[in-house]
């Protein structure tokens, strides 16, 4: 396997393919020829449920929406410009 996988890596990289992009095709071709499970259903898996919280949904949500309901007075960050008070 270790020879199979730097045969692989050493014909990307002599094609000049760029190296994030060959190694994710390394990972991906040592997957299919390897694993029973392809790698690509369980990389989705992984996302999809670490995206599945309700805390990374509810608390930039929450943020964005009062800010927009309560605007910050007089200043760059939202509302409208206000006069200064003396």
């Amino acid at each position: 396997m270790l020879w199979a996988a730097l045969a692989i890596l050493i014909v990307l990289l002599g094609l000049a393919v760029p190296v994030a992009a060959g190694l994710g095709f390394l990972g991906l071709a040592l997957s299919a020829l390897y694993s029973k499970l392809p790698l690509s259903l369980a990389v989705g898996e992984m996302a999809w449920a670490t995206s599945n919280n309700f805390l990374l949904v509810a608390i930039p949500t929450s943020c964005f929406s009062i800010n927009s309901l309560f605007p910050h007075p007089g200043g760059k960050h939202g509302g409208s410009e206000l006069p200064p008070h003396f």
